[in-house]
């Protein structure tokens, strides 16, 4: 079995963040990442906002508008403050 290390970081629990409609039912603008490779990040990088979650389960926002993420390996509910 591989190290942690050999775990593409796409498969580590990556947090993306997207401007949403004010339905919050589509992405604003350009909705196409388009990576050269399945383990190419470069388009993607722009839109990362945390890394190293594993498998994400849930995310929800606050009332004063953290973030709550859930991680199903981890076992662990993080919440991530706004700047």
């Amino acid at each position: 079995m591989g190290s942690a290390e050999d775990v593409p970081e796409f498969l580590s629990g990556l947090l993306l963040d997207f401007n949403l409609t004010g339905n919050r039912r589509d992405i604003v603008g350009n909705r196409v990442i388009n990576n050269r490779t399945f383990n190419d990040l470069t388009a993607t990088e722009q839109y990362i906002i945390g890394k190293g979650f594993g498998i994400l389960t849930d995310i929800e926002t606050s009332p004063n508008g953290n973030l709550f993420v859930v991680s199903l390996p981890q076992g662990t509910i993080y919440e991530i403050f706004r700047r």
